[in-house]
């Protein structure tokens, strides 16, 4: 009887060590959205799951390899392409994400109950708005706020990275708001 017990016991604990790496292997995570400190720090409760959120999808430049060298050419005299500044509809032909990466995109957005509330023709970037309860499931995350021990500030964090299913070919921004957007020219006070 303990000969059988130990075998079912196996069979199960080999069971869950092939299966779980399964359960996450179609998962993408995104790096770098919870900020080292909250490892310090004891959340003081979740984001309310009805509470908005305004996120941005940046999607990455298409041969972005090549744009060092065409801005060296561009500023050397000898070169065939000095002064030979891009617009915008050429630089969005030439580096901007593609139509279908952008659609691809969009469609993640919609279809993960995420509103598409701006969107850009240079294809950089997709704005979204969505509540938290609809972020945290896209995301596999829990949104909890902390109080910030140098400030009177609270702030909220993902209680893990986020990852969504299958490959992101975008970052996002707005899963955090531990740092403050602030200017990066100041003008000078008379």
């Amino acid at each position: 009887m303990n000969h059988k017990l130990n075998q079912w016991a196996a069979g199960l604990m080999l069971f869950v060590l092939l299966a779980v790496p399964a359960l996450g292997a179609d998962r993408t995570f995104l790096p770098n959205i919870v900020p080292p400190i909250v490892v310090h720090l004891t959340p003081i409760g979740p984001l309310p799951a009805t509470n908005h959120l305004r996120l941005a999808f940046g999607l990455p430049l298409h041969h972005h390899e090549d744009l060092p060298t065409l801005l060296q050419q561009m500023y050397d005299p000898d070169s065939t392409n000095f002064h030979r500044y891009l617009s915008p509809e050429q630089f969005t032909a030439k580096f901007g994400p593609t139509e279908a990466d952008y659609q691809k995109v969009l469609q993640f957005a919609r279809s993960n109950g995420l509103a598409v509330v701006g969107t850009y023709g240079n294809r950089q970037l997709v704005d979204v708005s969505a509540t938290v309860a609809d972020v945290e499931k896209t995301f596999q995350i829990t949104l909890y706020n902390y109080q910030l021990p140098t400030e009177h500030r609270v702030f909220y964090v993902p209680d893990t990275e986020p990852s969504c299913r299958r490959v992101c070919r975008f970052s996002v921004s707005g899963l955090n708001n531990y740092e403050l957007p602030h200017p990066a020219a100041r003008l000078p006070s008379h």
